[in-house]
């Protein structure tokens, strides 16, 4: 009875969510999140650095490439100031509150280079 139950059980998963991907697709799969990290990373890094030069007081001339370095120093920053302090470890992928951290670490970033230069 027990084999019967596991087949019934291994049937209606296969049912479900389909047969397992080959290896090749599952890789493919892979490597498609990870340029899908990769694309989210540059827009979000290009938001947080065209925010953070919209709010820091003065112009701050920069292109495409400069904005999204911005951003990802930023959230750098952004992100590791605040876990100094805290220890609390995130799990979740979006919160406006590492938005606004981002932002302010970009900020801060702006600040540090026209200070030391």
């Amino acid at each position: 009875m027990p084999e019967r139950l596991r087949s019934i059980c291994i049937a209606a998963i296969t049912h479900v969510d389909g047969p397992a991907p080959a290896p090749s697709v599952a890789k493919a799969s892979g490597e498609r999140n990870a340029m899908g990290r990769v694309i989210g990373t540059i827009i979000v890094g290009f938001i947080v650095g065209v925010l953070a030069r919209f709010f820091y007081p003065g112009p701050v001339p920069m292109g495409f490439v400069g904005s999204v370095l911005l951003g990802i120093c930023g959230s750098l920053v952004g992100g590791f100031v605040p876990r100094l302090f805290s220890g609390n470890r995130s799990t979740a992928p979006f919160e406006p509150a590492g938005m606004v951290g981002s932002v302010l670490g970009a900020i801060l970033v702006i600040f540090l280079v026209r200070a030391l230069s």
